[in-house]
């Protein structure tokens, strides 16, 4: 072989190994925010992975990881100057909510009273995947967003 063809050779097996370890760190460290239960260190990141629910600019959250359940409840406060409200719910494919669908209980006590007085602007969205359930509920006027996530293990 000539000299020209091996430091190719070399070039492209180290930018080949340099490229599978920087692609092997990022799933790594997104495997890391998916695993957290708590609600400190990327808490919106991983609410966003378990739900696929993008959460917008906020203005407040508050939350809450139950152990003993393995249960993480939170409610944000979507700063509504920043967020078109309806291309916010068509991008998340919330559906209109009615009273037909049942909420998990710990949702419904975390709701304060007089919030789904009226459900025309009460958006819901839910899923499960691999064991895991979890639910998010939107208040369009308010721009309050409830969620809640039941982790399998």
């Amino acid at each position: 072989m000539t000299k020209t063809i091996k430091i190719v050779i070399i070039v492209l097996a180290g930018v080949l190994a340099f490229g599978g370890a920087a692609l092997w760190g990022l799933r790594s460290f997104i495997r890391y925010i998916y695993d957290r239960r708590d609600c400190e260190a990327f808490n919106i990141d991983n609410i966003e992975l378990h739900t696929r629910v993008d959460i917008p600019e906020i203005s407040t959250y508050s939350c809450v990881y139950s152990k003993e359940l393995n249960t993480k409840l939170a409610h944000f406060d979507i700063n509504k100057d920043q967020v078109d409200m309806d291309r916010y719910i068509r991008g998340n494919h919330f559906k209109q909510f009615s009273n037909s669908i049942r909420l998990d209980e710990l949702l419904v006590n975390d709701i304060r009273f007089g919030e789904l007085q009226d459900y025309s602007d009460i958006y819901y969205t839910s899923g499960s995947y691999h064991g895991e359930t979890w639910q998010t509920l939107l208040n369009k006027l308010t721009g309050r967003l409830w969620v809640i996530i039941r982790f399998k293990d």
